[in-house]
C-alpha cells in the first residue's frame, strides 16, 4: 500500500481546523500520516492539534519556536515526514473522503505527481462551486506547453518525496505566493504525471484575514518569485518558447501587483520592478508586450 503523508501549516485557524483534519481523519483510504507545522498560532489552534493527535495516532505536530510562513513550514515538514507520497493541505480548507483512494489508483510504479482538481468555498455567500481551480480545462495526459492550466497551488497535487528531494524542490519563504517555483519545478522536471479529472480539494475563499483576501499589499513577493524563478530558468536548457511563456506569466504578475500595493511602498515597490526590467532589457521578446505594459504604466 502507498503511504502518503499530508503536511498542514496551521496558523490561526481554530474556527476552520477541526473540519480539515476530520476530513482527513475520514479519508476511506487510511496509510496516512498527518504533520501539523503550528506557526506560532496564539488562537486556540494549537490545543486542537493536541486534542485530535490524542484522538488519532498518525497525527503529529511540529511546533515553530518562531514565526516561520507557510513555505518553510512545509519545508520542515517534508524533511519530516515518512509516506512515499506527500499532499498538502491548507488549515482552513478541507478535502474529499476519497482523495487518497483515487490518487493511490492512479499511482503507477514511476509516478512523480499526480494532478486533480480543486472547487472554491466563497466564505462570505457560502456557495460552493468549480471555480478557478477546477480540473474542467484539464487534458487527460499531461502536455508540458499547457502547464498553467494545471494551476500554480501546490494543494492540487501529490507528490512523490524521492521526487522532490532527488531535484531540491522547496517552497519559498515569500509571504504569498511560496509555491510557485515549486510548480515551475515540478512541472519541467516530472517525466511521469498523472491527471486524475475530479475536483477533489476544497478551497476556502474570502476568508476573513487570509493574506490572499487582502486587497491592499505591503510586501515584494511577485518580484521575489520573479526573481527565483527567472534564475531557475536561466540554469537550465528548456525549450526557448517555453522559457518565454514562464517569465512573461511571472513579470505581469510583479507589473500587477504595483497597483495593488499600499502607499507606503510604492516608491521601494517601483524601484525593484525597475531592477526587474533592467534585467529583462537584453531579452529579445520583451517587445512582444512592451506596448501592454507601457500603456498600463501610464495610468497608474
Amino acid at each position: 500500500m502507498t503511504e502518503f503523508s499530508i503536511i498542514i501549516p496551521v496558523y490561526n485557524t481554530e474556527k476552520y481546523l477541526k473540519e480539515c483534519l476530520e476530513s482527513i481523519l475520514s479519508q476511506s483510504y487510511a496509510n496516512f500520516e498527518i504533520i501539523c507545522v503550528n506557526d506560532c498560532s496564539n488562537d486556540n489552534s494549537l490545543s486542537i492539534l493536541k486534542e485530535y493527535a490524542k484522538l488519532d495516532g498518525r497525527i503529529k505536530i511540529i511546533n515553530n519556536e518562531t514565526q516561520r510562513g507557510a513555505g518553510v513550514s512545509r519545508n520542515i515538514a517534508i524533511n519530516r515526514s515518512v509516506g512515499e507520497y506527500i499532499a498538502f493541505v491548507d488549515s482552513d480548507d478541507y478535502i474529499d473522503k476519497d482523495l487518497l483512494f483515487l490518487c493511490n489508483e492512479k499511482i503507477k510504479k514511476e509516478t512523480e505527481v499526480v494532478i486533480f482538481g480543486a472547487k472554491t468555498l466563497n466564505e462570505k455567500t457560502g456557495y460552493l462551486r468549480r471555480g478557478q481551480y477546477s480540473c474542467k480545462k484539464f487534458q487527460n495526459k499531461f502536455l508540458e506547453n499547457r502547464l498553467f492550466s494545471y494551476h500554480t497551488i501546490s494543494y492540487n497535487k501529490i507528490y512523490k518525496k524521492e521526487f522532490l528531494l532527488k531535484n531540491g524542490i522547496e517552497f519559498n519563504n515569500t509571504k504569498t505566493g511560496e509555491d510557485q517555483i515549486v510548480f515551475i519545478k515540478t512541472m519541467l522536471f516530472a517525466k511521469n504525471v498523472e491527471i486524475l479529472k475530479h475536483d477533489l480539494y476544497t478551497y476556502r475563499k474570502n476568508r476573513q484575514n487570509a493574506l490572499t483576501n487582502t486587497k491592499i499589499k505591503n510586501d515584494l513577493s511577485p518580484i521575489e518569485n520573479f526573481h527565483t524563478v527567472f534564475n531557475f530558468l536561466k540554469m537550465h536548457n528548456f525549450e526557448k518558447r517555453l522559457i518565454r511563456k514562464i517569465q512573461t506569466k511571472y513579470l505581469l504578475k510583479a507589473i500587477s501587483w504595483y497597483r495593488k500595493t499600499d502607499i507606503s511602498m510604492k516608491e521601494t515597490y517601483f524601484k525593484r520592478l525597475s531592477e526587474v526590467f533592467e534585467i529583462l532589457k537584453n531579452e529579445d521578446y520583451l517587445w512582444t508586450y512592451k506596448i501592454r505594459i507601457l500603456r498600463w504604466l501610464k495610468f497608474q
